[in-house]
């Protein structure tokens, strides 16, 4: 990799936001094409829909692990934390990639399309290319603010997962919180269509501000509406306050938040 190729990622953000989905498609092509494993796309089709997933394979092998996010927004949202903070975090993830000589790990990073209608990307590309040869997978979901991390959803049927074990260790060793979450009756990603297919060795990795921590369960679970007079005892958690709203913009987030995601990403690849 050359000098010029590497850029902050909280840029890479900043070339996302506020883009329409299929701008964020071609532009992400381009942002990961420095990389020496050339990105590229793989159309799915469902039964009422079709669109484009981007992939980028390092190493083939029997078993691969599965490095995930989505490229597209919700209307009305620029989608810099959610989710051009994923593809910023795999740019970072790349860069270690490239330079690192003796990296020998079978991975496939997929970026995919329709993540906020219905998981369709996702389940187009199980649909497509099945499940035998996954080994893990680790979605990411709103990765460029925070000082903990939060993986979701752990529970009895995961709780001694591999993968979580792995990213624990991971944690552990940059120093930085990871806390287990409960699975989130209102909030799904891409991972769901993995766990809902049968691959047990699957997460999600998201970062909240510790101090949140207790709340981000608690208010994840709830049905109410934020706006609920007889809550407002509970304060929302800061990364729910910018979710899928006009406020999600690159100056909510940290750049070190986004290069520690890059980090715990390559570490826990190394370590399963």
């Amino acid at each position: 990799m050359h000098e010029k190729d590497s850029k902050p990622l909280i840029e890479i953000v900043k070339l996302l936001e506020g883009k329409t989905n299929n701008e964020r498609c071609l532009q992400t092509l381009k942002i990961l094409s420095f990389s020496s494993f050339k990105p590229f796309l793989e159309p799915y089709k469902l039964r009422f829909s079709k669109g484009n997933n981007i992939i980028l394979k390092v190493k083939d092998a029997k078993e691969e692990i599965l490095i995930t996010g989505h490229y597209d927004t919700v209307k009305g949202s620029p989608g810099a934390n959610d989710n051009a903070s994923c593809i910023a975090a795999i740019y970072g993830l790349l860069k270690k990639i490239d330079d690192d000589e003796h990296f020998d790990k079978a991975i496939r990073i997929i970026i995919f399309a329709d993540e906020e209608n219905g998981l369709k990307g996702s389940r187009g590309y199980i649909k497509k290319n099945g499940i035998k040869n996954i080994k893990a997978v680790i979605n990411i979901e709103l990765v460029g603010a925070g000082d903990s991390f939060l993986l979701w959803p752990v529970n009895l049927s995961n709780k001694d997962s591999k993968v979580i074990q792995a990213i624990e260790s991971g944690g552990v060793e940059l120093s930085v919180n990871i806390k287990r979450g409960e699975g989130f009756s209102r909030f799904i990603g891409d991972h769901q269509a993995f766990l809902n297919a049968g691959v047990s060795e699957t997460v999600c990795l998201s970062m909240i501000l510790d101090k949140d921590a207790e709340t981000v369960n608690w208010y994840a679970n709830q049905s109410y509406l934020k706006s609920e007079a007889d809550n407002i005892d509970k304060k929302i958690p800061e990364i729910f306050e910018i979710y899928h709203s006009p406020y999600d913009t690159s100056g909510k987030l940290s750049e070190t938040s986004l290069q520690l995601t890059a980090e715990l990403l390559y570490r826990t690849i190394k370590k399963i």
